[in-house]
């Protein structure tokens, strides 16, 4: 049943009659999603409103027009409701809004719009809708956006962001609850004349079947929640989607975006009916010795015997505690988690005393690792039993990293907190996570009991080239790849690669004595007067082929001036790791690494004289990267200028760290994190690369008082580091007065700046001068999405990028 008191609408569009790609399921998901409210008692019939192309009549055409004046009342309160679902099915994509391009929204595709190079300005944007609603319009908002939202910039012209609404005063916040069917970048699946593959699921998960049944504590009521409907579908559509890669994969599941304040559940379930469960003992002569008890928030449910095995037995649909022990061995698990709302059999495997269990190297993939958890009681006093509730401490070796922690149920509580991490927190399922920039090294669901205290600390993620380098079984709490840097816990990878490249360099002997008999020692004069070294890792197990002949199939070269030069990538002993060594042709140029088995990646790439330009890149099965370029000092050469304060080990390491806050939009917050961070952000004869992202990360924060000199970031990356193509735009931005001189200048010079960012401004002057045709417009429009680097990623036309072979 619909929330008792409540009055709601719905606003339904469903468009397959496209002029170009038309589409073949969305009118009838419209129409399911339609059927689904009334049915539920969600909303009454004669207050929703359906938009439909092919329409029974004209006035259901779902226009530009008419689908935001269908939205106008609600933002202008002289339609008043409670609530308001609106649900769009058709085409969608990204488009950006703003002059450098950095700023993609989600845009609608209404069906008015024949042809997207000359009706841009007839699509809707999506993000100014919500921001719109976001505080004129009903107190709670569920859109459900059955689109996809690939970038289609690379041929299209921008979205406006304007709808014609007149400005209404602003109230309080509203509450909005966004349900995508995929992810930005992702394209939506669907069925030839069937339902899109979203929709099928989100009417059964409104229904509440399976997970998508919640129970709430606050409610005392089994709910469904946007939370609950956001798994389930996730879950369906995964197994749904079949064997994809997983690079394909991840922009294909649904994601939600559930603002604070929060909205309540969708609906109430009064009555549902009961689970059933059956608990299996292997072998069986052990049952009539082993012991099961199912628990739930540590009260005892039931237990086997008396209930008897391999019978079901009907338990409330919520999650459960499974415990075993057995006088005839070993139960394997002796503990585990179980859902009955889609579990519904649970194995419990005897091993006789004295059996041993092998334990072998884990073959996981790179990326989260579980990290350690030490649960213990309670016994903060002697003298009076502690309060109820549970007390969780989690912290990270790294200053910058985020503790994320989240409540798996109702209400769904957040917590984030920089480095450390500590709540009391009510028993039940949470998940914690934590990372670095964008990047989530340490992740893992945690059953929290009553009165207990939970120490979380994370690991350093899991990747099988990173097991192979440091020897270790099973990821460890931090990381040794330096003396002079220390234990270290995120981005351990992306600091080893650059370490490797500048190693070959160091023919004083003076750095990162870890790996000294991993890399050759050249000596730089040899690559005068720019040095450079390219490191390709190839991470991970799972490769369509033998990961050492992806490495041997990988071809390295850099373009300049329409010259190409070779760099030839020798294995080191470890063999999942390849280092080039060669002279830079240029100030900036192109480096291109290809392989049959990858594809190929051509980033842009900026050296400066008698400084070595390292560019490092790790791949991995699932068809993602890490990317990173720098430009170092050469060990134990003389520079007329000062020494930075910073230690060389450390100022590699912090160049990294970074490079990923940078990408995550977490730099400003980092500026005055100590002289180090201070030194490389305002270019004091370190790396100019990191400088200019601190520039442009500091143009964003709307130029905060107290953080940083910006001036001093110009000033420096003009006087140390003046031939780059990003030093010379941070220092047009800066300067209007040159700007013209110095844009100008670099158009007509070609130039290949380094930063994504730098070459979608670039871009932006040539068009606003009708400079269409030159190549820095082309280039940027390949940009690969999300990443700050001026890359992109072609796939060979016979292949994806990466395929990821099917494992048992």
């Amino acid at each position: 049943m619909a929330c008792a008191g409540m009055t709601s609408a719905a606003l339904i569009v469903g468009i397959d009659a496209y002029k170009t790609q038309p589409l073949t399921s969305a009118v009838r998901d419209a129409e399911s999603f339609r059927d689904v409210l009334i049915e539920l008692g969600l909303v009454a019939e004669q207050d929703i409103r359906l938009l439909r192309a092919p329409a029974v009549d004209q006035a259901e055409l779902p226009t530009r027009r008419r689908i935001l004046d269908e939205l106008l009342p609600f933002y202008t309160r002289k339609k008043i409701v409670d609530r308001l679902f609106v649900h769009y099915a058709g085409h969608g994509l990204l488009a950006f809004s703003d002059a450098a391009r950095s700023l993609p929204r989600t845009a609608l595709v209404p069906v008015d719009v024949d042809d997207l190079d000359e009706n841009g300005d007839l699509l809707i944007d999506l993000d100014s809708v919500l921001s719109r609603l976001r505080f004129s319009g009903p107190d709670e908002q569920f859109f459900f956006i059955d689109a996809c939202r690939n970038l289609a910039y690379e041929e299209h012209p921008d979205a406006t962001t304007a709808l014609g609404w007149k400005a209404q005063p602003l109230g309080a916040e509203r509450k909005q609850a966004i349900f995508y069917a995929v992810p930005p970048l992702g394209q939506a699946q669907g069925e030839r004349d069937g339902r899109g593959v979203m929709t099928q699921h989100l009417i059964e998960a409104l229904r509440g079947r399976g997970i998508a049944l919640d129970y709430s504590d606050e409610l005392r009521s089994y709910v469904v929640s946007p939370e609950s409907v956001a798994a389930y579908v996730k879950k369906r559509v995964f197994e749904a989607v079949g064997p994809v890669p997983l690079w394909k994969l991840k922009y294909s599941l649904p994601t939600l975006d559930h603002r604070e304040p929060k909205t309540g559940p969708i609906r109430v379930v009064a009555s549902p009916p009961d689970a059933e469960i059956t608990v299996f003992v292997d072998p069986s002569e052990a049952q009539d010795v082993t012991n099961v008890e199912l628990t739930q928030m540590d009260l005892a449910v039931c237990s086997w015997p008396p209930n008897a095995y391999s019978r079901p037995f009907s338990v409330k649909p919520r999650r459960y505690w499974l415990e075993a022990n057995s006088s005839a061995g070993t139960p394997e698990p002796v503990q585990m988690r179980i859902d009955v709302r889609e579990e519904r059999e649970a194995r419990i495997v005897i091993r006789p005393p004295g059996e041993q269990i092998l334990q072998m190297r884990s073959p996981g993939e790179p990326g989260p690792s579980a990290p350690k958890v030490l649960t213990r009681p309670d016994d903060r006093t002697f003298f009076r039993e502690p309060e109820p509730g549970a007390v969780i401490r989690a912290s990270a070796l790294e200053a910058q990293a985020i503790v994320e922690l989240e409540q798996l149920d109702p209400p769904y509580t957040r917590w984030t907190s920089r480095h450390d991490l500590k709540r009391t927190v009510q028993p039940g399922p949470y998940r914690i996570r934590f990372r670095l920039g964008p990047d989530v090294y340490s992740e893992s669901e945690l059953d929290i009991r009553d009165r207990s205290v939970v120490d979380v600390t994370p690991t350093i993620g899991a990747s099988p080239l990173l097991q192979d380098m440091l020897d270790v079984y099973e990821p460890p709490t931090d990381a040794i790849i330096s003396e002079t840097i220390g234990p270290i816990q995120a981005g351990v990878l992306q600091t080893m690669l650059p370490i490797l490249g500048i190693k070959a360099f160091d023919t004083t002997g003076e750095l990162f004595h870890r790996f000294d008999s991993l890399v050759p020692y050249l000596d730089p004069s040899d690559y005068r007067p720019r040095p450079m070294s390219i490191v390709v890792a190839v991470d991970g197990n799972r490769w369509e082929v033998p990961w050492t002949d992806i490495l041997a199939s990988i071809r390295c070269d850099t373009e300049y001036d329409g010259e190409l030069q070779e760099f030839r990538l020798q294995a080191i002993p470890n063999g999942r790791i390849g280092l080039a060594v060669g002279t830079a042709p240029g100030t900036s140029f192109l480096v291109r690494i290809e392989s049959p088995h990858l594809g190929s990646v051509r980033a842009s790439v900026g050296s400066v004289a008698e400084r070595a330009t390292v560019v490092s890149l790790a791949v991995r099965p699932d068809g993602s990267f890490d990317f990173a370029q720098n430009v170092l000092r050469i060990p134990g050469v003389e520079y007329q200028e000062p020494v930075p304060r910073v230690q060389y080990g450390r100022m590699v390491r912090q160049m990294q760290l970074g490079q990923k806050l940078y990408e995550s939009g977490e730099l400003v917050e980092q500026w005055s994190n100590g002289d180090e961070f201070r030194e490389l952000f305002e270019a004091k004869w370190t790396d100019p690369i990191l400088s200019c992202m601190a520039y442009y990360a500091w143009i964003d924060a709307g130029r905060p008082d107290g953080v940083g000199d910006p001036q001093q970031v110009v000033d420096n990356l003009v006087e140390y580091f003046p031939d780059l193509p990003d030093t010379q735009v941070v220092y047009g931005l800066e300067h209007e007065d040159k700007r013209e001189q110095i844009f100008s200048e670099l158009l007509d010079g070609h130039a290949l700046p380094v930063l994504a960012r730098t070459s979608r401004q670039l871009a932006s002057y040539a068009e606003a001068r009708g400079r269409t045709d030159d190549p820095i417009v082309s280039l940027t429009r390949r940009i690969a999405a999300n990443q700050p680097w001026s890359l992109r990623w072609e796939a060979h036309s016979d292949k994806t990028p990466v395929r990821q072979v099917a494992t048992t």
